[in-house]
């Protein structure tokens, strides 16, 4: 069709779409309000030869025009004329009857003489009469007052009154004599309809390279993005945990922000759709299911690109390709939920400004309740089982951590002794003056403690004290004279790996989201499966699809015609 800064179809053409489209639902009666403004003599002639060939097929068209010229004119059947009351300043009739000749010859016995030098045809010679031209009259109510006295005007209100008569008789005081069958408003099945709309409205779509690249392009720059910030090769690092955690999030947050993109489209697309669903062109679950159906395959394909980009370069991903697949089919059913959400918010809102405002609201709520940040206030507990973005985020953090092998210092080269660790804490009330402090050589340092063998701690600590307890430890002597902790003897006697702590790492980070020890929070990650996950984000999205839907038909209604 075209827009602001896209040539479109010329202004004959764009009247005919809009005839076409009223005859989507196949009507039997066709109301035009002047189809020929603003179109030239020839272009005019082409729409109105459209509109009889309509009638020719068997409808009934009802059309005003504006100054028809003869050749146009002379496609009408009959004609209504109007004039206004002097009284009531209320517009009358002053003809209804055959147009054409039958028409001239009621005003020529009249009195109004047809004169072909001062008028062209008689749709001219009509206008002048009934508007004050040639001799009649500039005032008053004589023409209306004569068609109605007229054999023609009287024949009307007889021919009215039959048709009118039977339904409001009644009879035995049961009610009408007879109620007409109320047939389908739709021409066309939900299908038809689904699939003509998914049709042309993703053919226009997908072949519209700024549909292409809000949709796609954007997740593609997203992506290319966060790995021109966070890859690294080298990922066996406490800083490359983090790094993996808060792509996992960052994820989680840019797709839920990221949905606005959809609001524009669909407020621009709303004139068109309330005017032809009022139309009966389609049902409103026709339209939606189409319109989603379209953007859950930009989805799909924005999610493949996404993860493709994303997750190889970001060190410290699970390495498997199942984890792989299934971050993919995450990010898919997350980001369709996310679009439900979005469209349901926007589509009763008035203006793009108001739509973004609350969608960027609700999506800013979902970041404060997912369990990433902080503790959730008890008050907001209840949102928390139904936030998107928790169970979209504990799908990803499962995935990346249930049962897996998380190494934490493998790629840190040189880590705190225990002797720098000791000395670190000797001088914690004066840490302004320790400089270069390097938190991974810190954390390594402090994890591989429990891996020492008890020659090793008392080599760097108390050297001589390997010649009062021994070494190995007399664990009976560290006892009965020391009264050491059980758990301190263990870890003399029995140091832990590396690959122990490690093997559990993941466990224990899921055992600390979502954060804080309200009801909310009182089952952490580690208590579900990712498909749980995955069943509640399925949950959401249909309830949401739902409510877009009941929305859409609730911004039908919100419309004052």
């Amino acid at each position: 069709i075209g827009g602001a800064m896209v040539r479109g179809v010329s202004g004959g053409e764009a009247k005919r779409i809009s005839i076409g489209l009223g005859l989507l639902n196949n009507p039997r009666v066709v109301f035009l309000d002047e189809p020929t403004s603003g179109l030239d003599s020839a272009t005019s002639s082409d729409v109105m030869s459209t509109v009889k060939a309509l009638a020719i097929e068997g409808r009934t068209v009802l059309s005003t025009i504006h100054q028809p010229s003869g050749k146009i004119f002379a496609l009408f059947d009959a004609i209504v004329l109007l004039s206004r009351d002097v009284d009531t300043r209320s517009g009358n009739f002053v003809y209804f009857g055959e147009a054409g000749k039958t028409l001239k010859g009621y005003f020529e016995k009249m009195g109004y003489k047809y004169d072909g030098d001062e008028v062209d045809n008689i749709a001219e010679y009509v206008l002048n009469i009934i508007s004050g031209g040639v001799k009649g009259p500039s005032g008053g109510n004589e023409l209306i007052i004569h068609f109605t006295e007229s054999e023609t005007g009287e024949s009307n209100h007889s021919i009215a009154e039959g048709i009118a008569q039977p339904h409001l008789e009644k009879t035995d005081g049961e009610g009408p004599v007879q109620k007409l069958k109320q047939q389908s408003y739709y021409a066309n099945g939900f299908l038809s309809e689904f699939m003509t709309i998914l049709y042309y409205k993703g053919k226009c779509s997908f072949t519209d390279p700024f549909f292409l690249a809000s949709r796609i392009g954007l997740y593609i720059m997203a992506g290319l993005l966060i790995d021109s910030l966070y890859a690294t090769p080298n990922g066996a690092t406490p800083q490359g945990l983090i790094i993996v955690i808060a792509v996992l999030f960052i994820t989680v947050f840019i797709t839920g922000i990221i949905t606005v993109i959809y609001i524009p489209g669909l407020i621009s697309d709303k004139p068109v759709f309330i005017r032809e669903s009022n139309d009966g062109c389609y049902r409103t679950i026709s339209y939606t299911s189409a319109n989603f159906l379209i953007e859950a395959v930009a989805v799909a394909c924005s999610s493949i690109c996404y993860t493709a980009i994303l997750y190889w370069a970001i060190a410290g991903m699970n390495p498997h390709v199942g984890a792989f697949f299934f971050f993919m089919f995450t990010h898919f059913v997350y980001s369709l939920t996310a679009c439900a959400i979005t469209l349901s918010i926007a589509a009763p809102l008035p203006s793009m400004e108001v739509a973004i405002g609350a969608v960027a609201l609700y999506a800013l709520l979902n970041v404060a309740i997912m369990g990433f940040l902080a503790q959730v206030p008890v008050w907001w507990g209840w949102l928390c089982f139904i936030s998107y973005m928790r169970w979209g985020f504990g799908a990803f953090m499962i995935n990346q951590f249930k049962g897996t092998y998380v190494d934490l210092c493998g790629d840190v080269k040189d880590p705190y002794s225990l002797t720098e660790i000791m000395t670190l804490a000797s001088s914690l009330n004066n840490l302004g003056s320790a400089k270069n402090l390097n938190m991974d050589e810190i954390i390594c340092g402090m994890i591989a403690i429990p891996t020492m063998s008890s020659s090793e701690i008392f080599s760097e600590t108390c050297p001589g004290l390997s010649t009062v307890v021994g070494d190995p430890p007399n664990v009976q002597l560290l006892n009965s004279s020391f009264s050491c902790d059980e758990n301190i003897l263990r870890l003399l006697q029995e140091p832990i790996t590396d690959d122990s702590i490690y093997s559990q790492l993941g466990s224990a980070i899921l055992s600390f989201f979502p954060q804080g020890y309200n009801y909310d929070a009182t089952r952490k990650f580690i208590d579900y499966d990712k498909w749980w996950c995955i069943a509640f984000l399925c949950l959401i999205f249909f309830f949401f699809f739902v409510v877009y839907w009941f929305t859409s038909v609730l911004s039908i209604r919100a419309v004052k015609r």
